[in-house]
């Protein structure tokens, strides 16, 4: 599977640019890999982040709401 990802990956910097040998073919499709995973990282940090700030903001809130219940009773 990661073979024929590659092989594609391979071809895509082929089409799009000009002849070179596959050694360079090799290396670009590597850097754009590697781009697409630091992306992704990326990606995936900001949403755990978002994720902790949410959760923070609702567990603020239902602590604020539990006193308000007690204080109220």
């Amino acid at each position: 599977m990661l073979a024929s990802y590659l092989d594609d990956r391979i071809l895509e910097v082929k089409k799009s640019s000009k002849p070179v040998t596959s050694q360079s073919l090799a290396v670009l499709a590597a850097l754009n890999i590697a781009d697409e995973l630091f992306q992704e990282r990326r990606k995936r940090g900001d949403l755990k982040q978002r994720i902790r700030d949410r959760s923070r903001a609702l567990i603020a809130y239902l602590d604020k709401e539990v006193k308000a219940r007690l204080v109220s009773n």
